[in-house]
Protein backbone atom coordinates (compact mmCIF):
# COMPACT_ATOMS: atom_id res chain seq x y z
CA UNK A 1 0.00 0.00 0.00
CA UNK A 2 2.73 2.19 0.46
CA UNK A 3 4.79 1.60 -2.37
CA UNK A 4 1.93 2.32 -4.14
CA UNK A 5 0.85 5.53 -2.57
CA UNK A 6 4.68 6.71 -3.20
CA UNK A 7 4.39 5.53 -6.93
CA UNK A 8 1.24 7.42 -7.17
CA UNK A 9 2.94 10.45 -6.11
CA UNK A 10 6.00 9.91 -8.33
CA UNK A 11 3.62 9.47 -11.29
CA UNK A 12 2.07 12.55 -10.77
CA UNK A 13 4.92 14.99 -10.08
CA UNK A 14 4.76 18.44 -9.18
CA UNK A 15 1.63 19.36 -11.07
CA UNK A 16 0.05 16.56 -8.96
CA UNK A 17 0.63 17.92 -5.73
CA UNK A 18 -0.42 21.60 -7.17
CA UNK A 19 -3.84 20.29 -8.27
CA UNK A 20 -4.10 18.54 -5.03
CA UNK A 21 -3.18 20.80 -3.18
CA UNK A 22 -5.33 23.07 -4.72
CA UNK A 23 -8.59 21.16 -4.36
CA UNK A 24 -7.36 20.86 -0.61
CA UNK A 25 -7.91 24.12 -0.13
CA UNK A 26 -10.69 24.74 -1.85
CA UNK A 27 -13.70 22.46 -0.26
CA UNK A 28 -12.95 18.89 -1.91
CA UNK A 29 -13.04 16.67 1.34
CA UNK A 30 -9.59 14.99 0.81
CA UNK A 31 -6.80 14.75 3.18
CA UNK A 32 -3.64 16.28 1.90
CA UNK A 33 -1.08 14.33 3.85
CA UNK A 34 -1.76 11.54 1.97
CA UNK A 35 -0.07 13.19 -1.01
CA UNK A 36 2.43 15.78 0.92
CA UNK A 37 4.23 13.14 3.39
CA UNK A 38 5.39 10.88 0.65
CA UNK A 39 6.47 13.43 -1.31
CA UNK A 40 8.62 14.51 1.61
CA UNK A 41 9.74 11.66 2.10
CA UNK A 42 10.66 10.73 -1.61
CA UNK A 43 12.52 14.07 -1.37
CA UNK A 44 14.88 12.53 1.32
CA UNK A 45 15.61 9.50 -1.14
CA UNK A 46 16.44 12.34 -3.69
CA UNK A 47 13.52 11.43 -5.89
CA UNK A 48 11.90 15.04 -5.97
CA UNK A 49 13.05 18.24 -5.12
CA UNK A 50 12.07 19.38 -1.80
CA UNK A 51 12.19 23.09 -2.78
CA UNK A 52 9.79 22.71 -5.66
CA UNK A 53 7.44 20.69 -3.34
CA UNK A 54 6.94 23.68 -1.13
CA UNK A 55 6.71 25.63 -3.99
CA UNK A 56 4.32 23.79 -5.62
CA UNK A 57 2.15 22.92 -2.89
CA UNK A 58 2.00 26.25 -1.48
CA UNK A 59 0.85 27.85 -4.86
CA UNK A 60 -1.96 25.32 -5.01
CA UNK A 61 -3.15 25.69 -1.12
CA UNK A 62 -2.68 29.86 -2.37
CA UNK A 63 -5.00 29.52 -5.45
CA UNK A 64 -7.95 27.16 -3.71
CA UNK A 65 -7.95 29.67 -1.03
CA UNK A 66 -9.00 32.31 -3.40
CA UNK A 67 -11.07 29.72 -4.89
CA UNK A 68 -13.14 29.30 -1.93
CA UNK A 69 -12.95 33.01 -1.21
CA UNK A 70 -13.90 34.13 -4.82
CA UNK A 71 -17.36 31.64 -4.73
CA UNK A 72 -18.33 32.59 -1.83
CA UNK A 73 -17.89 36.31 -2.57
CA UNK A 74 -19.87 36.06 -5.61
CA UNK A 75 -22.38 33.45 -4.36
CA UNK A 76 -23.38 34.43 -0.92
CA UNK A 77 -23.96 31.94 2.19
CA UNK A 78 -27.72 31.04 0.62
CA UNK A 79 -26.30 29.22 -2.11
CA UNK A 80 -23.09 28.02 -0.65
CA UNK A 81 -25.35 26.11 2.32
CA UNK A 82 -27.91 24.84 -0.49
CA UNK A 83 -25.10 23.21 -2.62
CA UNK A 84 -21.90 22.74 0.29
CA UNK A 85 -23.95 19.96 1.53
CA UNK A 86 -23.18 17.89 -1.55
CA UNK A 87 -19.37 18.39 -0.46
CA UNK A 88 -19.53 18.11 2.98
CA UNK A 89 -20.49 21.77 3.94
CA UNK A 90 -22.57 21.92 6.61
CA UNK A 91 -24.18 24.89 8.09
CA UNK A 92 -22.47 24.22 11.77
CA UNK A 93 -19.32 24.43 10.41
CA UNK A 94 -19.24 27.03 8.45
CA UNK A 95 -21.45 28.99 11.07
CA UNK A 96 -18.00 27.73 13.11
CA UNK A 97 -15.86 29.10 10.55
CA UNK A 98 -17.54 32.37 10.86
CA UNK A 99 -17.74 33.02 14.48
CA UNK A 100 -13.77 32.30 14.34
CA UNK A 101 -13.27 34.96 11.59
CA UNK A 102 -15.79 37.07 13.78
CA UNK A 103 -13.47 36.95 16.39
CA UNK A 104 -9.99 36.57 15.29
CA UNK A 105 -9.89 38.48 11.34
CA UNK A 106 -6.95 38.19 9.69
CA UNK A 107 -4.79 35.74 11.92
CA UNK A 108 -8.01 33.43 11.65
CA UNK A 109 -7.19 33.20 7.73
CA UNK A 110 -3.33 32.06 8.76
CA UNK A 111 -4.58 29.90 11.86
CA UNK A 112 -7.74 28.12 10.13
CA UNK A 113 -5.32 26.79 7.48
CA UNK A 114 -3.44 25.21 9.56
CA UNK A 115 -5.91 23.77 12.06
CA UNK A 116 -7.45 20.45 11.94
CA UNK A 117 -10.79 22.05 13.57
CA UNK A 118 -11.50 24.33 10.84
CA UNK A 119 -9.72 23.91 7.71
CA UNK A 120 -10.23 25.62 4.09
CA UNK A 121 -13.37 26.59 5.24
CA UNK A 122 -12.18 29.71 6.84
CA UNK A 123 -11.59 31.00 3.39
CA UNK A 124 -15.68 31.22 2.82
CA UNK A 125 -15.84 33.64 6.15
CA UNK A 126 -12.94 35.94 4.24
CA UNK A 127 -15.00 35.95 0.92
CA UNK A 128 -18.59 36.46 2.26
CA UNK A 129 -17.33 39.58 4.63
CA UNK A 130 -14.97 40.72 0.97
CA UNK A 131 -12.04 40.89 3.29
CA UNK A 132 -9.48 43.18 1.68
CA UNK A 133 -7.88 41.25 -0.87
CA UNK A 134 -4.15 41.83 -0.38
CA UNK A 135 -4.64 41.58 3.40
CA UNK A 136 -6.02 38.01 2.59
CA UNK A 137 -3.74 36.90 -0.03
CA UNK A 138 -0.86 37.44 2.82
CA UNK A 139 -2.29 35.10 5.22
CA UNK A 140 -3.51 32.82 2.54
CA UNK A 141 -0.09 32.50 1.48
CA UNK A 142 1.40 31.93 4.98
CA UNK A 143 -1.39 29.85 6.01
CA UNK A 144 -0.42 27.62 2.81
CA UNK A 145 3.72 27.49 3.09
CA UNK A 146 3.08 26.28 6.57
CA UNK A 147 0.79 23.66 6.29
CA UNK A 148 3.05 22.46 3.23
CA UNK A 149 6.68 22.44 4.63
CA UNK A 150 4.45 20.91 7.81
CA UNK A 151 3.78 18.07 6.21
CA UNK A 152 6.31 17.55 3.71
CA UNK A 153 9.14 18.20 6.28
CA UNK A 154 7.27 15.34 8.46
CA UNK A 155 7.98 12.92 5.30
CA UNK A 156 11.18 14.34 4.69
CA UNK A 157 12.15 13.38 8.35
CA UNK A 158 10.56 10.51 8.23
CA UNK A 159 13.16 9.42 5.43
CA UNK A 160 15.75 10.11 6.84
CA UNK A 161 14.35 8.28 10.43
CA UNK A 162 12.08 5.81 9.72
CA UNK A 163 12.64 4.07 13.37
CA UNK A 164 12.61 6.70 15.09
CA UNK A 165 9.31 8.01 13.98
CA UNK A 166 7.65 4.65 13.95
CA UNK A 167 8.60 4.25 17.63
CA UNK A 168 7.02 8.11 18.75
CA UNK A 169 5.36 8.29 16.20
CA UNK A 170 1.93 9.35 19.08
CA UNK A 171 4.15 11.92 20.75
CA UNK A 172 5.67 13.38 17.44
CA UNK A 173 1.71 14.14 16.30
CA UNK A 174 0.80 15.03 20.14
CA UNK A 175 3.82 17.54 19.79
CA UNK A 176 3.09 19.31 16.13
CA UNK A 177 -0.63 19.94 17.84
CA UNK A 178 0.28 21.40 21.06
CA UNK A 179 2.55 23.31 18.90
CA UNK A 180 0.00 24.58 16.75
CA UNK A 181 -1.94 25.30 20.26
CA UNK A 182 0.81 27.37 21.71
CA UNK A 183 0.92 29.77 18.67
CA UNK A 184 -3.51 30.26 18.78
CA UNK A 185 -2.43 30.81 22.51
CA UNK A 186 0.06 33.11 22.35
CA UNK A 187 -2.33 35.35 19.63
CA UNK A 188 -5.12 35.18 22.15
CA UNK A 189 -2.99 36.34 24.92
CA UNK A 190 -1.94 39.23 23.22
CA UNK A 191 -5.19 40.05 21.08
CA UNK A 192 -6.54 40.67 24.94
CA UNK A 193 -3.69 42.38 25.73
CA UNK A 194 -4.44 44.67 23.71
CA UNK A 195 -8.20 45.02 24.45
CA UNK A 196 -7.48 45.45 27.54
CA UNK A 197 -5.24 48.66 26.91
CA UNK A 198 -7.87 50.10 24.92
CA UNK A 199 -10.27 49.65 27.30
CA UNK A 200 -7.73 51.82 29.52
CA UNK A 201 -8.75 55.25 30.17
Amino acid sequence: MIDLLLQMVLDVGYLGVFITMTLVFTFFPFPSQLVLIPAGYLASRGEMSLALLIVSGSLGGLLGAHINYALANRLGRRVILRYGRYVMISEAGLHRAEVFFDRHGQFSIFIGLISPAIGQLITLPAGLAAMDRLRFFFSALAGAVLWNCMMIFLGFYFGAHQTFILEHWGKLMLGLLGAIAVIVAIYICIKRGCLVAERSP
